[in-house]
């Protein structure tokens, strides 16, 4: 059951870059329709087999696993919707998506107030896609144990503790 979950999941991230992108897009060759069908999630108005079109991502390579996984699982639903996903690194994949070469990102930081103005088109959407543990490691002569507390964690990856 855990892994019917986690499919559901997957499709439905997927999902929501397929309908974002052919949402926001004005490239002629993205179609898309919407309708009812037996075949559509309990509540959802979409007739996914009708969806047609491109989406393409880059960015994070910590997130490739996933998202080649979740674009396997909505092929099944959407077959006439071509995603991909090209793990170049996050700094790579916001370049793109400023110039417009992908529709979606992956990234691991949001971007600087001072470089919205470049992204063209409008608003950037962040939302969460895959998440994993943070390990903090040190390497500090005499130190054989290190407790941090969370305010002090906090104040090293806000960067407001610097050294």
């Amino acid at each position: 059951m855990l892994t019917r979950k986690r499919s559901a999941g997957l499709v439905a991230i997927v999902l929501v870059f397929a309908l974002l992108g052919a949402a926001c897009s004005n490239d002629d060759k993205t179609t898309t329709s919407a309708s009812s069908s037996s075949s559509a999630p309990q509540g959802a108005n979409i007739d996914y087999k009708s969806l047609s079109g491109t989406l393409n991502g880059s960015g994070s390579s910590f997130q490739d696993a996933f998202n080649q996984k979740g674009i396997t699982q909505f092929k099944t639903t959407a077959p006439s919707v071509a995603v991909t996903y090209t793990k170049s690194g996050s700094g790579a994949g916001k370049t793109d998506l400023q110039n417009k070469v992908v529709q979606y990102a992956g990234t691991d930081s949001t971007i600087a107030d001072a470089d919205k103005p470049k992204y063209q088109g409008g608003t950037v959407l962040y939302f969460p896609t895959a998440g994993a543990p943070i390990t903090v490691s040190y390497n500090l002569s005499g130190v054989d144990k290190l407790q941090l507390s969370g305010e002090t964690l906090a104040g090293i990856f806000s960067t407001a503790i610097t050294t």
